[in-house]
């Protein structure tokens, strides 16, 4: 008998809406291999259920949280579209923005919803892969977006006479084009590496509450360099090297307010940059609050102030979603008026449609 055994193990992994399928020859290539050879499809993620009753509040809390994240950003870009006072570089990469925001809630939420519901934690390696794509490509298009978006306000600040000449419409639509592709095929490509990589079946519990890159490579059992060094290499691009573009848009709008303007333009630079500064804060304080998480995750779970503060950390990945909508609906006065009138205009279309059906009633 031969010793090795053919298995064909297809890995469909949902990758620019096509479904690519790879074939494994050997049971040590397979994702999941336990010593008895059974190939098992799936990991046990860390979800945000607790004891009691209180996995249905917070099965509330996180569906009103999905649905106000879909419909609040939906708004808005609606919004842009049909508002021609609206059509500005700024607003396009809000809308950019929002794409991003509604992308990571839609990868991770859903997925949490059906573990509150059914009580079970296992994801799939197919449902597991995508996350680890989508998340990659939230979180490079919510720091460009957000570097794009500082450079626009510097450009509009400090040179209002050329901005619209230096960054038109049109332009920062090509820029995103470019931003998304370059980001979709990088992530592509690091999910191909991930998913080549060989896990035992007596590893496959993630501390986290959904997949993403570092959290496979660690449980990983065979070589992650060349994961290591692409995911490093993709952090710095398009992680690390964006803040210092927030910083200096930040450092030369500050050292506009020393110049002697109009308190018009002060008080626009001055919104301009708090608004900047709140977003930018949430974004990294996220960043922050999950790593700070998994450096708690290592201590006694069986401690309980520790496992208290483990799940509490678990809502800080909605801050960033919900910061943005919020941050720039208020603060964003022309956004706000726009909004308020589209939504008053719904409300009239919609008495509209009811009246005649009232009037055949009443008839």
């Amino acid at each position: 008998m031969n010793d090795t055994l053919y298995t064909n193990v297809p890995i469909n992994m949902l990758l620019f809406g096509t479904l690519l399928s790879r074939k494994f020859t050997n049971d040590s290539e397979a994702p999941f291999s336990g010593d008895n050879g059974n190939i098992t499809n799936g990991f046990f993620l860390n979800s945000f259920g607790m004891a009691g009753n209180l996995n249905w509040i917070i099965f509330t809390g996180c569906l009103v949280m999905q649905l106000f994240i879909i419909v609040a950003n939906c708004l808005m870009m609606a919004t842009v579209l049909i508002s021609s006072e609206l059509h500005g570089s700024m607003y396009v990469l809000l809308c950019s923005l929002a794409v991003a925001d509604i992308t990571g809630s839609v990868t991770i939420i859903p997925k949490q919803l059906q573990m509150l519901a059914s009580g079970s934690n296992e994801i799939s390696y197919v449902a597991c892969m995508a996350q680890v794509f989508f998340i990659n490509m939230y979180m490079c298009n919510e720091t460009l977006s957000l570097s794009f978006m500082s450079i626009d306000r510097y450009l509009a600040i400090c040179e209002p006479l050329r901005y619209h000449a230096i960054f038109p419409v049109k332009r920062s639509l090509q820029i995103l084009a470019l931003a998304w592709f370059s980001t979709a095929v990088v992530n592509a490509t690091l999910s191909v590496l991930i998913a080549r990589l060989q896990i035992n079946e007596d590893n496959r519990f993630i501390e986290s509450p959904f997949c993403y890159n570092m959290a496979v490579i660690l449980i990983a059992s065979s070589d992650t360099g060349a994961s290591h060094k692409y995911l490093s290499a993709i952090l710095l691009t398009f992680v690390g090297l964006p803040p210092l573009t927030l910083m200096y848009s930040f450092t030369k709008v500050c050292f506009e307010f020393r110049k002697p303007t109009s308190p018009k333009l002060s008080k626009k630079a001055r919104d301009t940059l708090v608004t900047q500064l709140i977003v930018t804060l949430v974004y990294f304080i996220s960043i922050v609050t999950a790593i700070l998480r998994l450096r708690i995750a290592k201590f006694n779970n069986s401690n309980v102030h520790f496992r208290n503060i483990n799940h509490t950390l678990k809502f800080s990945i909605f801050l960033q979603p919900v910061a943005n909508i919020v941050t720039y609906c208020l603060r964003v006065t022309a956004l706000r008026r726009a909004m308020v009138r589209s939504c008053q205009k719904c409300a009239i279309g919609i008495r509209c449609l009811l009246q005649p059906q009232r009037v055949w009633a009443a008839v």
